[in-house]
């Protein structure tokens, strides 16, 4: 009877060894699982955030290399301006160099606290004005030279792009007029050489 109850009890001991180790391996390699996916997770995070930095400063240089090079052409716009009968006209000049090119220009303004009345003119710089918009508060201008077979054509240089005449919505309240630089550019041949540090910025009444 005890030879038996040793031979029952033996492998018994032996099959809870056994599962004791395969508990404690399988635990073992679950906590290393969950341990690597987190390391996996930190460093895919840190590699997603160094990649957003590296984006950002690559976009950064590209950007001030840009603006060395809109520098380097002294191209800007610049304003004049007169408040008259509740009523602020502005208009808008392209100035620069007088040997510089350019063949077309967007303008692009944002308008605060200001009636829909707002109204704008052509200017001289271009004979040819495809979009002159305003709606939503926003204003949108394009001039464009006239295509010659002769010669690449020039804008007007020191000449008005556009004006406008804007009133106030609530005359309580400070009025502005916002330069939207994702929608301002003076271009020669696809390239925008507006010098938009020294451009006028905004205008507030």
């Amino acid at each position: 009877m005890k030879k038996i109850s040793i031979l029952f009890i033996f492998p018994l001991f032996i099959a809870t060894i056994l599962c004791l180790y395969f508990f404690y391996t399988y635990t073992s390699i679950k906590k290393d699982m969950i341990r690597i996916e987190k390391e996996n997770a930190y460093y895919k995070n840190a590699f997603e955030q160094n990649k957003k930095i590296v984006t950002s400063l690559q976009a950064q240089r590209q950007e001030q290399l840009k603006t060395k090079e809109k520098k380097d052409t002294g191209v800007r716009f610049t304003t004049t301006s007169q408040h008259t009968e509740g009523k602020e006209i502005i208009s808008f000049f392209v100035s620069g160099p007088e040997q510089v090119s350019f063949d077309a220009i967007d303008l692009g303004l944002t308008m605060i606290n200001v009636a829909d009345s707002t109204t704008c003119t052509k200017g001289e710089v271009f004979s040819n004005y495809p979009l002159l918009s305003i709606k939503n508060s926003t204003i949108r201008i394009t001039g464009i030279v006239d295509i010659g077979t002769e010669k690449i054509k020039s804008g007007i240089i020191n000449a008005r792009f556009a004006t406008c005449i804007f009133q106030k919505k609530e005359p309580s309240q400070k009025s502005s007029i916002v330069v939207d630089w994702a929608h301002t550019h003076i271009y020669f041949l696809g390239t925008s050489i507006l010098d938009s540090e020294h451009s006028f910025q905004n205008k507030d009444w």
